[in-house]
């Protein structure tokens, strides 16, 4: 077996030979950079399996080097061990797991717990392989694959203010990670083309003659002096006397009134008579006309044109075209099948298990943070993976949805009545545990490892944690820590 490549960057020349050497001891291929141009070199040369970096680097520092290197897709999954000062540790923590840091190790430190936190990452990565192999897939193929295993059967346009047109693929855009943003349309028209997916009129939209932008702002301005302070009034007739004019002139202090006849206005139809149609007012120059000018602002790049001028696009949803993948594919039959997650969600709800959509799931953990930030209280979220092992994939669909009716009745064990469950995936669901320290979901979730030993299955699950306030003040920060932060894996052997 080839042996791991490690890149190590640091400028401390002693450290450099003393953990070069260590490394080499434990048979480990070392690639060494004092700097951060050293180190993008280096990459290019050579993809290591794991990154030693110092938090200080003489041309730059271990975040904004990494940001340079999540740029690149085939190093954007790189397990990164930060060497830092203590008074580093705290304050850039967040920040570095965002950027796929797994872990701080403080200087000085100890060759043993060096190798133990290399041996345990690199151990993890294992079990990651598949998303490591998926940079090499193609980017199509890629996104056929992640609609196919979240059963997402159209992608539907979003708004979205700062991508190149005003609007974007969100899942699209998760999984094809275009350079600018908004730019997944190109990748999404040349597989329609290529009759991997199946365009759909979404709706037209108006666009900026200059910037392309959609995010327009829409004023009826008058013709007269271009002001936007108009008003639409009808027209009144008065039946006593037949005087003719704009409803505001029958305005007065004590209701309606005639300002020729005096008559005051009762009933409608039987006192005066309001016209179909309407004039429109300009309160700036007092002009009156029948049609205002549509006039449009960019809110991207703030210029003013008529609605004439105005680019008129079409847009399209694309819809996923069935079998068009999974005949490439040697997913499991169950993994095919389009209602496999809601046949998930059916199980939840038949254990009477509190089960919601992504979205409310996201805003109801909003919730509970805001809740625990007013009374100094814990939120904690647990990810839960199954990791399918080659019994579970020769499994078919009845059986599939035996083995997950078993592990809804270990969630029903152990949960209680205010935790919320979502389905991210056929093999993934999320649990928000409200006013629950780190500690207490610690228990929780060994509860529930306890609870699926009695599976009869060969299943390996991966549990995830992430605490409010200790790995973020977000949800969304939350999630980027679930992402990484592995806290137990256990295979259950039936």
């Amino acid at each position: 077996m080839a042996h791991k490549n490690i890149l190590l960057i640091d400028e401390d020349t002693m450290l450099l030979a003393r953990t070069q050497k260590l490394l080499e001891s434990n048979n480990y291929d070392v690639t060494l950079a004092r700097s951060a141009k050293e180190a993008r070199i280096a990459l290019e040369r050579r993809v290591p399996d794991l990154i030693l970096l110092s938090s200080q680097l003489p041309d730059s520092d271990a975040h904004n080097f990494l940001e340079q290197v999540k740029e690149n897709a085939e190093w954007r999954f790189l397990p990164v061990i930060v060497f830092t000062n203590q008074d580093e540790l705290e304050d850039e923590r967040l920040k570095g797991l965002r950027l796929g840091v797994m872990d701080y190790l403080r200087k000085p430190f100890k060759d043993e717990d060096l190798r133990i936190h290399i041996e345990n990452i690199l151990a993890f990565y294992e079990v990651k392989i598949q998303t490591n192999k998926e940079i090499l897939v193609p980017s199509q193929d890629r996104l056929l694959k992640y609609m196919t295993d979240h059963g997402i059967r159209v992608l539907i346009p979003g708004v979205r203010r700062a991508a190149k047109l005003g609007y974007e693929y969100p899942e699209a855009a998760q999984i094809l990670r275009p350079e600018e943003l908004g730019g997944e349309i190109y990748i999404l028209e040349s597989m329609a083309k290529a009759g991997m997916l199946e365009r759909v009129f979404h709706d037209t939209i108006h666009m900026c003659p200059d910037c392309g932008h959609h995010d327009l702002n829409f004023r009826e301005i008058c013709p007269q002096c271009q002001a936007a302070d108009i008003d639409a009034m009808r027209m009144l007739t008065c039946d006593h006397c037949g005087f003719r004019s704009l409803e505001n002139k029958f305005h007065s202090e004590n209701g309606m009134q005639c300002p020729h006849c005096l008559e005051f206005f009762q009933l409608k139809n039987l006192d005066y008579d309001i016209s179909t149609s309407a004039m429109q007012v300009c309160n700036e120059c007092k002009s009156q006309f029948t049609e205002p000018i549509v006039n449009c602002r960019c809110m991207n790049c703030n210029a003013l044109f008529d609605m004439s001028s105005a680019l008129v696009r079409k847009i399209y949803s694309y819809k996923f075209i069935q079998n068009t993948h999974e005949n490439k594919s040697d997913t499991n039959p169950y993994l095919k099948l389009s209602f496999a997650q809601s046949d998930i969600e059916s199980l939840i709800k038949s254990q009477k298990l509190h089960n919601t959509d992504n979205a409310s799931f996201a805003q109801e953990a909003g919730k509970c943070i805001s809740e625990a930030i007013k009374t100094q209280g814990d939120v904690t979220v647990l990810a839960l993976h199954f990791n399918k092992t080659e019994s579970v994939n020769d499994l078919n669909y009845d059986n599939f949805l035996e083995l997950f009716e078993k592990i809804t009745r270990s969630l029903r064990e152990v949960l209680r009545r205010n935790d919320l469950i979502t389905i991210v995936s056929t093999d993934e669901l999320h649990v928000l545990l409200p006013e629950t320290s780190f500690r207490m979901a610690r228990i929780i979730a060994n509860r529930l490892l306890n609870s699926l030993k009695r599976l009869e299955y060969d299943l390996e699950l991966q549990l995830n944690m992430a605490s409010y306030p200790d790995d973020g003040v977000t949800f969304e920060q939350l999630l980027d820590v679930l992402k990484i932060g592995v806290v137990s894996t256990h295979q259950f052997s039936g």
